[in-house]
């Protein structure tokens, strides 16, 4: 797959992985197929990207399990000041781990680590362009 298949041009996606080198693979991803990025390992570094960023962020992908906040905890916080965020969720745990009943689910995916780089920008495309119940086509 190119990265014109499976990419973006104009949205920014914002990675926060506490394990810097699973960050930086999955920065290196999104940049080759067309995503600009923002990075941190610090969840409140990223509370701060998501209300503040030029540009705005469109996609927020968060590890689930990180030292200081979750990325659940991280998720609900972004969605109080930006309701309208993308969130994608990865983790070595399986899926049933990560669905928590007061997330937006139509905005929220879901992908375990390790994945692969076909997996990861076929997964951030996806949530990017499923279309939200409460908005009209």
């Amino acid at each position: 797959m190119s990265g014109a298949e499976a990419g973006g041009t104009r949205e920014t996606v914002l990675v926060v992985d506490d394990n810097a080198d699973a960050r930086r693979a999955m920065v290196r991803t999104l940049e080759w197929h067309g995503y600009q990025t923002l990075q941190t390992g610090d969840p409140g570094e990223a509370s701060a990207l998501v209300g503040d960023s030029d540009p705005r962020v469109d996609l927020l992908v968060t590890d689930v399990v990180m030292p200081s906040q979750s990325g659940i905890s991280l998720a609900r916080e972004a969605f109080r000041t930006r309701p309208d965020l993308r969130v994608l969720f990865v983790s070595g745990f399986a899926d049933g781990e990560v669905h928590v009943d007061d997330l937006p689910r139509d905005v929220c995916g879901f992908l375990e680590k390790p994945m692969t780089i076909d997996q990861l920008a076929r997964k951030v495309r996806e949530v990017l362009d499923a279309p939200r119940p409460d908005v009209e086509p």
